[in-house]
């Protein structure tokens, strides 16, 4: 090193990032998500007094954020993938159902 600064050269010569400490920072965008979902809705109209209605829903999301417990943390650069799992927000079954029945008294009912 002594002769290359007495040639002219800087004492930074062959330091690899001589301000930030000779570190370097990768930034990317790698977060992926992936959604799979099922919908079915039955329905049964206003007969006699009565509706009936239901629906169920099936999803999966999958994400590679926030399987290891550390947002943006992965256990290898090269393939993203090796850390996918369930997402945070991963509702897996919804089952929902309602229904109507009019009491066959008052003034309204219609023989």
């Amino acid at each position: 090193m002594g002769r290359l600064t007495t040639v002219g050269r800087p004492v930074n010569f062959f330091q690899v990032n001589p301000l930030a400490g000779g570190s370097a920072l990768l930034e990317v965008n790698a977060g992926h998500t992936h959604y799979n979902g099922l919908q079915v809705e039955v329905r049964h109209r206003m007969t006699k007094g009565l509706l009936l209605q239901g629906s169920y829903v099936w999803s999966h999301a999958t994400s590679n954020e926030f399987s290891n417990g550390i947002a943006g943390t992965f256990s290898e650069l090269r393939n993203y993938n090796l850390d996918k799992g369930p997402s945070p927000y991963d509702i897996r079954h919804a089952l929902k159902m309602n229904w109507i029945y009019e009491l066959p008294f008052g003034p309204n009912v219609i023989s």
